[in-house]
């Protein structure tokens, strides 16, 4: 994720959850956004944007670093199940839905060096 990445992910969440930025001028945007794509600097974006998005749907308030990260396991973990239940036929997944869910494992299976 790069600081763009980061600048982009930071106006979702500010239109999700304006108060947590009343009052922050754009430098402290720009630090924070640095921060974010340090943290996440070895994962998509597209994954990261996911986990927030999920976030924002079951939170009151903004996410942090840290609660973005434990999205991403949950991420993974939820995947996984997918997956066995398509491998295992219990549940048969469209060829583009798999297709998403394999490069997702592929991308963030071995999440833990990722998130830390």
């Amino acid at each position: 994720m790069t600081v763009n990445d980061g600048v982009l992910i930071l106006s979702m969440i500010k239109s999700a959850y304006p108060a947590s930025f009343r009052g922050a001028d754009e430098n402290k945007i720009v630090d924070t956004a640095k921060e974010w794509a340090l943290r996440f600097s070895n994962v998509p974006v597209k994954y990261v944007e996911m986990a927030v998005k999920r976030l924002i749907e079951k939170s009151t308030f903004a996410p942090t670093i840290a609660e973005v990260k434990q999205e991403l396991v949950g991420m993974v973990w939820d995947n996984r199940l997918w997956l066995s239940a398509h491998y295992h036929e219990t549940y048969p997944l469209p060829e583009e839905e798999l297709k998403e869910r394999e490069e997702l494992e592929r991308v963030l299976g071995n999440i833990s060096p990722l998130i830390h």
